[in-house]
């Protein structure tokens, strides 16, 4: 008779927990990829985003003051007429606390506390021209590249001197006419630049999400009369500072800080 063996209840046992072993440590092993891979996955995107909004604020900042073909220096004539809105080279960059009570009033949003803001004024780089000679008038005719609107400060200049201008008025076609609110200061020939002043601050502000019992805070561009955009998320501050070169940024995230120096305008 032929003897047949079998496994022993304790070589089951021990071949059952050998293998519980086994599956846990694969299990490990898949978790840990599967969160590197995650981790790797939002630090390629977190990448990404801070490439994207280092090119805007980069290219805000280095066209701060613009107002032109002339740069806002202590010499170059250039007055507000009929505009509450200012741009000199003192508040074309400009540095605020979140808690400042001199924020502009676009600023939206719950601002992240023991933060800064920067705002930045410049004549949009895309903007129009003069089509007919203006004298002492207070109606222009004006290119149709960029519509201006109603209620709109406005630079107009050229080389010689220039104004800030409150649009009364607009009516459009194949070109804009204009009227202000205010007669001309000065004399411009055709092919003056016109166009709208624009404010645009960076700042961090609550999203309204909340993840793992937190407020998720984000970096904004806001613009005045226009909807704020959200450009990074889980960015809990930001600090800037200025010298007679650089502007200095850093955006503290929850685990690294960001840093970027950006050369100053030359309009200033």
């Amino acid at each position: 008779m032929t003897k047949q063996h079998g496994y022993s209840l304790l070589e089951l046992l021990f071949s059952l927990l050998l293998g519980t072993i086994v599956l846990s440590l694969v299990i490990e092993a898949l978790l840990v990829y599967q969160h590197s891979y995650r981790q790797l996955n939002n630090n390629n995107h977190l990448q990404e985003q801070m490439r994207f909004s280092s090119h805007i604020i980069s290219s805000t900042v280095e066209t701060a003051g613009y107002i032109g073909c002339a740069g806002l220096a202590d010499h170059f004539p250039l007055v507000a007429n009929g505009s509450s809105e200012v741009i000199t080279a003192d508040n074309a960059v400009q540095i605020f606390s979140s808690n400042s009570s001199h924020l502009p009033n676009f600023i939206s949003g719950k601002l992240a506390p023991n933060s800064q803001v920067l705002v930045i004024r410049q004549l949009m780089p895309i903007s129009d021209v003069l089509l007919s000679p203006a004298d002492n008038s207070s109606d222009l005719i004006v290119s149709n590249t960029v519509p201006l609107n109603a209620g709109d400060t406005i630079v107009l200049s050229d080389c010689r001197h220039g104004e800030l201008l409150k649009i009364k008025s607009v009516s459009l076609g194949q070109q804009q006419q204009i009227t202000t609110t205010q007669a001309l200061h000065f004399a411009y020939h055709a092919g003056a630049q016109i166009g709208a002043l624009e404010v645009i601050a960076f700042y961090i502000a609550d999203t309204g999400r909340i993840e793992q019992g937190r407020p998720i805070y984000a970096l904004y561009q806001g613009i005045a009369g226009q909807a704020r955009q959200e450009l990074v998320p889980d960015v809990e501050s930001m600090s800037v500072q200025r010298d007679r070169r650089l502007v200095h940024i850093n955006l503290q995230f929850p685990s690294l800080l960001f840093h970027i120096d950006i050369p100053l305008s030359e309009y200033l």
